[in-house]
């Protein structure tokens, strides 16, 4: 990238990264122009596309670091507990948790449909981002199917992780919805997901 050294790079990366956590929290996806996010880095609009093909990109990548700053201390966390039905039952809590609790999750909830706020970025990319994400999960479940006598232990980790899947869209039909039934469904779901996974000693 001519006219700009490795450390400048990476600098004016960071604080595109920056800049569009700040747009993200107060004007949301759709609001938020490119130049935005550009004037206070101090760059023109056109350098933008530099560092990042669209703004949606720019978010996926704040969203990225969020979910891989959460796995870490979910693994810091798992490795405090012995029982894998306790670990399990944690995994999918804190999940669940954090898409509820996190502002830039739930600003990409806010939308119409998750995907929405990075409906720009290419296909290529999502998968991309995607298989970095599990790669990050899976070893966690794969600790808990190591030290598990059920039916998780035969299960592609794979599988597993993507159980979550139906608890979370549980948060936009409570996001879009004023009825209170959200917490017990939640609970319950998660709940009866790990028994049938992890078999009681």
């Amino acid at each position: 990238m001519s006219g700009f050294s490795d450390e400048e790079r990476e600098q004016i990366r960071t604080e595109l990264i920056e800049a569009g956590r700040e747009q993200l929290l107060t004007v949301g996806p759709d609001r938020t122009r490119v130049i935005d996010v550009t004037e206070p880095v101090g760059i023109a609009k056109p350098t933008f596309y530099r560092f990042f093909d669209s703004k949606e990109e720019l978010y996926l990548e704040i969203y990225r670091q969020e979910i891989e700053s959460f796995t870490d201390r979910l693994r810091a966390d798992l490795a405090e507990r012995d029982d894998p039905r306790e670990q399990l039952e944690q995994f999918f809590h804190s999940h669940v948790e954090f898409y509820e609790e996190n502002p830039y999750m739930q600003q990409a909830f806010s939308q119409n449909h998750p995907r929405d706020a990075i409906r720009g970025v290419s296909p290529e990319k999502l998968e991309e981002t995607r298989q970095d994400l599990f790669d990050g999960g899976l070893p966690l479940i794969e600790a808990v199917q190591e030290r598990s006598n059920g039916p998780i232990s035969d299960l592609d980790p794979t599988t597993v992780y993507r159980l979550l899947k139906p608890i979370i869209l549980l948060i936009s039909d409570h996001q879009a919805s004023s009825r209170d039934y959200y917490e017990d469904v939640r609970d319950v779901s998660i709940s009866m997901l790990v028994r049938g996974l992890v078999l009681e000693e």
